[in-house]
């Protein structure tokens, strides 16, 4: 699991009981954050999916050097 934390794709696990209302307080703070913030990793999710994961990846570090972020 150590490469999939590294990589990004999953910061935190939690048990069968507790995933519901984390699941929850996760969807509020996303959907709390100004259009602008997550408007570009929408679009990076949206243009090249899954399919084409590391494409994705630099959509996203552009979108975050775009908003100061380090990337």
């Amino acid at each position: 699991m150590s490469a999939v934390v590294a990589w990004g794709l999953i910061w935190q696990v939690v048990s069968p009981e507790e995933l519901e209302a984390e699941s929850a307080r996760v969807a509020d703070k996303l959907a709390a954050l100004q259009p602008d913030v997550a408007s570009p990793f929408k679009r990076a999710l949206n243009e090249v999916g899954l399919h084409q994961f590391n494409r994705a990846i630099d959509i996203e570090n552009e979108a975050q050097r775009a908003l100061g972020g380090q990337g």
